[in-house]
C-alpha cells in the first residue's frame, strides 16, 4: 500500500497546483496511479474474493476524495458516478474475459484465466471448491469448449518468406484481376428494372455485411469486363474485416484462376497485412499464404480505386452471382468475447443509473450527463447539493428529499400536498416556492427545467442550483 499512498498524495499535490486541466486527464491519472496499483496488481486475489473487491472499491473512492478534496460525507456511489470509472468488479471481469479469449497467450495461461472467471462467477473460492467436491462435470460453457481446442498457433512471420505489395493497378490488356472490397452494385440490367445492391439482395433479413469479389478482364482499360462476381461471408463472425480475410484466403486457394488482386490501399485488411508487428495468428497465416502463392497484390490509390469501382459497378455483370460462406478464420472466440464485453458495458450503464441520487434524477435522468461534469471544478457545496442536502431556516444542512408522509419543506413555510407536489425540496424551490423568488439568480435557476437559458454552461447552472439549496 506504500505506492498507493504515495500516488494518492501525489494526486493531491496536482490538484492543489492546478496542473490538471480536465476531468478526462483526471480519469487517466486515476487509472494509471490508483487502479493500476490497487486493482491490476492484485487481480487474482480480487477475482476469488468478494470482500477484497469491496475493500478495493472503498480505498479507491477514499483516494479520489482525498485527491480532489471532496468531503467524506459524500456517498461513495456518487463519486463513482461522477468519475465514470469502472468499479473493481467490472474491471476484474473485463480483464478475465480478455485474458481468457486472447489467442496471443499460451493455452495454459488462458485456462488459468478461465478458472479465475469461473471462481468469480461462483461468488468466491469456497463456492468453487464445493462445486469441485461435488464431482467432475463436462464443460458446458461455450468459451471453455472453444479454448480447449488444440493450440497450434504461431504469432511471428516466417523470415524466409518475402511478401510485398505493388503500387497502382495493372494496365496490360488481357489481364485478369480480382477486385476485392466492400463494394455495392446498383444498376439496371438489360431488360430488367433497377435492382437493389448486391449486398442487400444477398443479405435481406440477415443483418450481415459481405465482402464483394469481382473477377475482371482488362481487355479495354476504360471498359473492363466483369467475368465473375462473388459475395463472401465468414459465418463465424460476419464483420467486414473478417469477410475480407476469408475472401483473400479463398483467392489464395483458387490462385489458378488469376494471379492478380487489387484492393484499396487504406483497406483495414491491407493495413493489417502491411503491419509486420501484427502478431495476430490469422494475419500471420494469411500473409505467409499470400507469399507462397503466385498472387500479385496491387494497391490502388483513392482516386484510382474510386474510378475503377465506378466503372465496375456500372458494367453489367454475370447473371450467376454467387454467395459463398467461407469459414476462415474461425474467430468464434472473438465474437463471444465482444458479446460478453458488450454485456458488461450494459451492466455498467445500469449500475451508473442506479447510483444517481433522487435529486439528480429530478434534474436529469441520464447518467451520461452527470459523468460529463467536471468533478474537479465543482465546489463542495455543489456536491453536497447533488446528494440531496439543503439548508433549513436555521442554516443547517438537512435532508431535502421528503418522505411520503412529510408535508413541510425545510427552509420555507410551504406545506406540501403529497398527492400533487414534488418530494424534492430543491425542485420545489426552483418551481413553486414563493420564498425563493427575490434574486435574479433564482429566476435564472427556475428556467433550467424548461431549458430556456441556453447560454449557461452546466457548471454555471449547478452553481445557481447550489445557491437555491444552500
Amino acid at each position: 500500500m506504500d505506492k498507493f499512498n504515495q500516488a494518492k498524495k501525489f494526486l493531491r499535490q496536482l490538484k492543489i497546483s492546478g496542473l490538471v486541466a480536465s476531468m478526462h486527464e483526471w480519469r487517466e491519472l486515476f487509472e494509471s496511479f490508483l487502479k493500476s496499483v490497487l486493482v491490476h496488481n492484485y487481480m487474482p486475489i480480487l477475482a476469488i474474493d468478494v470482500k477484497a473487491r469491496i475493500w478495493a472499491d472503498r480505498n479507491l473512492v477514499f483516494a479520489i476524495s482525498y485527491a480532489l478534496g471532496i468531503p467524506s460525507l459524500v456517498p461513495h456511489s456518487l463519486i463513482q458516478l461522477l468519475t465514470g470509472l469502472s468499479n473493481t468488479e467490472e474491471t476484474v471481469q473485463d480483464q478475465l474475459i480478455k485474458g481468457g479469449t486472447n489467442l496471443n497467450t499460451g493455452k495454459g495461461l488462458r485456462h488459468g484465466y478461465l478458472m479465475l472467471e469461473e471462481i468469480f462467477h461462483h461468488g468466491g473460492l469456497l463456492s468453487y471448491i464445493n462445486k469441485i467436491a461435488a464431482g467432475p462435470s463436462k464443460p458446458t460453457d461455450q468459451m471453455t469448449r472453444i479454448v480447449n481446442r488444440p493450440d497450434n498457433t504461431r504469432h511471428h512471420f516466417n523470415p524466409e518468406l518475402e511478401f510485398k505489395f505493388c503500387e497502382g493497378i495493372p494496365h496490360r490488356a488481357g489481364t485478369f484481376v480480382w477486385l476485392v472490397g466492400s463494394l455495392e452494385r446498383k444498376r439496371a440490367c438489360q431488360g430488367q428494372p433497377e435492382t437493389t445492391t448486391t449486398r442487400d439482395r444477398a443479405n435481406q433479413g440477415s443483418g450481415r455485411s459481405f465482402c464483394s469479389s469481382f473477377l475482371v478482364l482488362f481487355n479495354n482499360i476504360d471498359r473492363p469486363s466483369v467475368i465473375k462476381e462473388e459475395l463472401i461471408l465468414n459465418p463465424s463472425y460476419g464483420l467486414g474485416f473478417y469477410n475480407t480475410l476469408a475472401t483473400l484466403w479463398k483467392r489464395c486457394q483458387d490462385s489458378s484462376e488469376t494471379t492478380n488482386i487489387i484492393m484499396h490501399e487504406s483497406d483495414s485488411a491491407v493495413m493489417a497485412l502491411k503491419n509486420m508487428q501484427n502478431g495476430d495468428n490469422y494475419i500471420v497465416k494469411l500473409r505467409e499464404n499470400l507469399a507462397r502463392s503466385r498472387l500479385q497484390f496491387f494497391l490502388a490509390s483513392k482516386d484510382q480505386w474510386t474510378k475503377l469501382v465506378k466503372i465496375i459497378l456500372e458494367t453489367p455483370g454475370p447473371s450467376d452471382q454467387k454467395t459463398i460462406k467461407y469459414l476462415w478464420p474461425n474467430i468464434a472466440l472473438r465474437k463471444l468475447r465482444n458479446i460478453r464485453r458488450g454485456a458488461l458495458q450494459v451492466k455498467k450503464g445500469q449500475r451508473l443509473n442506479n447510483q444517481m441520487t433522487k435529486t439528480m434524477r429530478h434534474l436529469c435522468p441520464l447518467a451520461a450527463t452527470w459523468i460529463s461534469l467536471p468533478l474537479d471544478q465543482l465546489t463542495n457545496q455543489t456536491i453536497m447539493m447533488l446528494t440531496g442536502l439543503v439548508t433549513n431556516q436555521q442554516n443547517i444542512l438537512v435532508r431535502g428529499e421528503l418522505a411520503p408522509q412529510e408535508t413541510k419543506y425545510p427552509g420555507c413555510h410551504c406545506i406540501r400536498n403529497p398527492e400533487f407536489d414534488t418530494s424534492s425540496t430543491l425542485i420545489h424551490r426552483m418551481t413553486t416556492c414563493p420564498h425563493f423568488t427575490k434574486t435574479e439568480q433564482v429566476g435564472k435557476a427556475r428556467e433550467i427545467p424548461q431549458g430556456k437559458d441556453k447560454s449557461l454552461t452546466k457548471t454555471e447552472l449547478l452553481r445557481q442550483l447550489t445557491r437555491l439549496a444552500v
